[in-house]
Order: structure tokens, then sequence, then C-alpha cells
């Protein structure tokens, strides 16, 4: 697969933003399955919600996807601040459990992708894979069009 637009150079690139407070196994599992499909240096990991946010509130002229791993129910809740800086933007989320009020509290996030934080990863594997895929469609699409300028991926 082509990687070429996570170059530094592009000024259209797609950034990666890993969340993980815990480097439990859990964390690291994920992390693992993250690199597996995008290179080390496109992903830039936070360990702190307010790290994060800061990030997210920076100028966004990139392409944005977000790996976010939430711990408990109570980092789960924390995550609700930052519901509206991460609504135009890619989530992949991993909750602790699989209860009702977890998965209801989860979607307010507008995640594109929700699994159990102590499941297998492949699918999230599948997941940024296929979104990588689109990307890199959508560019191909563009560039054959004539158009200079690339469209983000649609949310």
């Amino acid at each position: 697969m082509d990687l070429s637009f996570l170059e530094q150079g592009d000024s259209n690139r797609t950034l990666f933003l890993f969340y993980s407070r815990r480097n439990d196994e859990n964390g690291k599992r994920l992390r693992a399955a993250v690199h597996r499909v995008i290179p080390k240096e496109s992903v830039e990991i936070y360990r702190r919600l307010d790290d994060l946010a800061t990030r997210l509130r920076a100028p966004k002229q990139d392409s944005l996807i977000s790996v976010l791993l939430a711990a408990d129910r109570e980092e789960l809740e924390d995550m609700m601040a930052l519901q509206d800086l991460l609504k135009d933007i890619h989530v992949i989320l991993a909750i602790p459990d699989g209860e009702r009020r977890t998965v209801e509290l989860a979607h307010r996030l507008f995640p594109r992708f929700l699994f159990h934080k102590e499941g297998d990863f492949t699918d999230v594997e599948k997941v940024l894979s296929k979104m990588i895929r689109s990307r890199v469609d959508h560019k191909a699409s563009n560039e054959a069009a004539g158009n200079d300028q690339e469209l983000l991926v649609p949310r």
C-alpha cells in the first residue's frame, strides 16, 4: 500500500493520534496493532487527556485519525470533555466493557469503530487499513481528475 501521503512534506498528510493513559498490557497491544499498519513516526502518542486536547485545538491542516483507549468508565466520562474537539476527526475507540451505559457513553464521541479493550485488535488493523486505503484512493481520484488540491476523507 502506498503510504507516501504520510510524508512530512505533504501539507495535507494524515496524522494519527494515539491516546492511552496507562502503559499497561492493553495499551501496549493496541499501540502495537496501530504500528503494524502505521509507521511509528506518523503516530503522535499522548498519555494525558489535557495534552491530547491541546493538540486537538491546534489548527487542523491535516486529516486526523485518533485511536483512543478508555481504561475504565471514569476515563471514558473524562473523554466527554473532548467531544466537540473530536467531532470532525475519525475516532477509533477502545472501551473498558460492553455494558449498555458504557456503550451509550462511548457513542457520544461518534467513533468510526468501537471495540472492547481486551479483545483481539485484528479488527483495529483492518479498520485503519481501510481508512488509509480510502484516503489513498481519494487522493488518486483527485489527481486523475486534475485536481491539485487534495480533499479530506469524507466524514
